[in-house]
C-alpha cells in the first residue's frame, strides 16, 4: 500500500514532467533576503531571520550588552560549518571554529548589521534586519480553509547550488505547495499549508531530498534541501593546517595538488582559501597521491583513495622559514593594557577579502602571530571599548625567521588620557591564532 506522502509524490512527479522542470522558463528569480544579487548555500538550517536575531540552527545569535555577536553554524545533518569567514556590512569580522561557534568582537549594541557566512566565495548564511519581499509561484492546492506559511531555502549537491528542482511542501491531508529552484538552488514556498508537514525535493540525476518541517502559519521558516549528485568521480576537500594539538591554525593560500598514483600526468592544483580549505574537482575515482605546501612549509604528500562523492583529506605542515609579528601596548600612562584586539590583516592575493588573524593582549599587554608567512603587505589594527582604534601608520613587514616588533599606545577615546583599562572579553566561541601572554 502506498502512504500519502509518497503517493503525493508521485502525483506531482507527473506535474513536474507536464510543467517541464528541464526546461522551464519565465521569471523564477525572487529576491533572496539579505543576500544581495548573487546567494548559495552550502546547507545551512535555519528557522527564521528577524530583526538582529540570528537563529543558527542550535544556538541564537544577537548582539550582545558586551558588544559581541555569538552563534553556531551547522548544516542540515548537524556538521559544524567550520572556518566560514564572517561578515558585517560587507567588512571582514571573524571566522567560524571547527565546531562550528563563532564570537565577533567590537559590536555595536545599537548599530543594525547585515551578517553573512561565506564558505569558498559562497554564502552559506545571511541575515539582514528587514527581510526582503519574497514571491513564490504560488503553485498548489486551492482549499481556502487551510491556514497558510511561508517555506524557503536552498538545495544542492555535493558540487553546489541544484537549480531547476522541484520542491513541495505537504501535509498529511495532501494539501501542499510547490516552487522550483533557481540558478542559486533558491526555492520559495508562500502557500505552504500551516502546522507540521514535509518538505522534499526532486532533480534529475540526484537522490531525494526529504526532511521534516513546521510551517508557522502566517509566518516563514527556512528549510534548506541536500541532494546528492549520482557520481562516476570524486571531489577531495580537506584543510591545511599547523601548529601543536590544541594550538592548531590553518596555513592560508595554500597549493594542493592530486594526480593518479604511479603516473607521470601533471597533478591538478589548487590554492586553499584564507582558512586553508581547499577542494579539489572532479577528481577520478582510484588511488591518487596528493602534496600541499606554502611559503616557509616544505611540501607534505598523502595517499587517497578516491571514491564517488566527497573525500576527506587534512595536511598538517611544519613550519621553515616563517616570520612573525609581536610587541606591547600600552595606555598614555605606559602602563601595559591587557585584553585589546589587535588584527594582522593581509590584503593579498585577494584584495576584496583580505586574510585576517587576530588575538586578545594578555596581561602583560603583549600579542603574537607566529607563524607569519613573510610577505611586506601586513596591516596592524587593534580596538578596545574607551579607546580609539588604532591603525599602524604603514605596511608590516614579516621577514623569515624574524619576528618584527610593534609596540603602540593605545589613546582615551574621551580625551581624558587616564581611561580604565578594557574589560576581559567574553569566553570565546570562536577565535584567532591564539597567543599573547596569558
Amino acid at each position: 500500500m502506498i502512504n500519502k506522502p509518497a503517493k503525493l509524490a508521485v502525483l506531482l512527479l507527473g506535474l513536474w514532467a507536464i510543467l517541464g522542470v528541464l526546461g522551464c522558463s519565465g521569471d523564477s528569480s525572487p529576491v533572496i533576503p539579505g543576500a544581495g544579487d548573487v546567494l548559495a548555500s552550502a546547507g545551512t538550517d535555519v528557522d527564521s531571520t528577524s530583526g538582529t536575531d540570528v537563529d543558527v540552527t542550535s544556538e541564537t545569535s544577537r548582539t550582545a550588552d558586551d558588544g559581541t555577536f555569538t552563534g553556531i553554524l551547522e548544516d542540515s545533518e548537524g556538521n559544524p560549518l567550520a572556518w566560514a569567514d564572517l561578515y558585517l556590512d560587507g567588512e571582514i569580522a571573524g571566522w567560524t571554529e571547527e565546531d562550528g561557534s563563532f564570537t565577533i568582537y567590537g559590536v555595536d549594541e545599537e548599530k543594525e548589521y547585515q551578517l553573512e557566512a561565506e564558505i569558498d566565495r559562497y554564502v552559506v548564511y545571511s541575515t539582514t534586519v528587514v527581510p526582503a519581499s519574497r514571491n513564490g509561484q504560488g503553485l498548489g492546492d486551492n482549499d481556502p480553509t487551510i491556514e497558510r506559511g511561508t517555506v524557503w531555502g536552498f538545495v544542492h549537491d555535493q558540487i553546489g547550488p541544484v537549480q531547476h528542482a522541484l520542491v513541495i511542501v505537504f501535509n498529511a491531508s495532501e494539501n501542499f505547495g510547490i516552487d522550483f529552484t533557481d540558478e542559486n538552488g533558491y526555492y520559495i514556498i508562500d502557500n505552504a499549508p500551516g502546522g507540521p508537514g514535509h518538505v522534499i525535493a526532486f532533480a534529475p540525476f540526484h537522490a531525494i531530498g526529504h526532511d521534516k518541517v513546521f510551517v508557522i502559519p502566517g509566518g516563514e521558516v527556512q528549510k534548506n534541501l541536500y541532494l546528492p549528485k549520482l557520481l562516476d568521480f570524486g571531489i577531495v576537500k580537506g584543510q591545511v593546517i599547523t601548529g601543536p594539538l590544541g594550538h592548531m591554525r590553518p596555513i592560508p593560500f595554500a597549493a594542493v595538488g592530486i594526480k593518479p598514483a604511479n603516473t607521470d600526468v601533471e597533478p591538478k592544483i589548487t590554492h586553499a582559501n584564507r582558512h586553508g580549505i581547499y577542494i579539489l574537482a572532479p577528481v577520478g575515482l582510484g588511488p591518487h597521491m596528493m602534496f600541499a605546501k606554502a611559503p616557509c612549509f616544505p611540501a607534505e604528500t598523502a595517499f587517497v583513495n578516491v571514491h564517488p562523492g566527497i573525500n576527506y583529506q587534512m595536511f598538517h605542515l611544519e613550519a621553515q622559514g616563517c616570520g612573525g609579528v609581536e610587541g606591547q601596548v600600552t595606555n598614555e600612562n605606559g602602563e601595559p593594557l591587557p585584553f585589546v584586539l589587535v588584527k594582522l590583516i593581509h590584503p593579498l592575493p585577494d584584495n576584496d577579502k583580505p586574510f585576517m588573524m587576530w588575538e586578545f593582549t594578555g596581561p602583560e599587554g603583549r600579542y603574537r602571530f607566529a607563524p607569519v608567512i613573510p610577505s611586506l603587505g601586513y596591516h596592524l589594527q587593534a580596538q578596545a571599548p574607551g579607546y580609539l582604534p588604532y591603525n599602524h601608520d604603514g605596511p608590516v613587514p614579516v621577514f623569515p625567521d624574524q619576528f618584527t616588533v610593534i609596540d603602540f599606545t593605545m589613546i582615551c577615546a574621551d580625551g581624558s588620557g587616564d581611561c580604565p583599562p578594557p574589560p576581559p572579553p567574553p569566553p570565546p566561541g570562536g577565535g584567532g591564532p591564539g597567543g599573547g601572554d596569558g
